[in-house]
């Protein structure tokens, strides 16, 4: 499962990464300030691209350890962190790229191939992870 070396003209693949910019979270105030991944094949699968976000571990009751990620897996991150697989999105890559667009959400650096497997694992081992994206990872052939 790579998608290192491709060269997609609409500029994204899964494995990328996106953060609301000051624009962006301010047209959308409940979105904070977290980085978020394409896991899914969003070069290939337009219509069905499944996004998760990554938040900061405070040791809450209800946190999701299915996949946690340190500092040294991505440069955005500055601390322990978990994904948030509840809330997992399904997009249009349209929708995305009317964002990108517009300014509300900023490219980060892409995930290594390695996070981005890890991130695929932790969905299926989520009791989170919402059931209509794990049937479009399945339908993907994610898992």
């Amino acid at each position: 499962m790579s998608y290192l070396g491709l060269d997609m003209s609409n500029g994204w693949v899964n494995g990328d990464t996106f953060f609301f910019s000051q624009s962006g979270q301010q047209q959308y105030p409940d979105i904070k300030n977290h980085l978020f991944f394409i896991v899914s094949y969003a070069e290939k699968y337009t219509d069905r691209v499944v996004i998760i976000n990554i938040t900061t571990q405070y040791g809450n009751i209800g946190e999701d350890y299915s996949c946690l990620v340190e500092s040294c897996d991505h440069p955005w991150l500055n601390r322990t962190s978990y994904v948030s697989y509840k809330d997992a999105k399904i997009i249009s890559l349209e929708y995305l790229l009317d964002l990108h667009g517009k300014g509300l959400i900023a490219k980060s650096e892409p995930a290594s191939n390695d996070l981005w497997e890890r991130l695929l694992d932790g969905a299926f081992k989520s009791r989170h992870t919402p059931n209509d994206v794990l049937d479009v990872l399945r339908e993907q052939e994610l898992e």
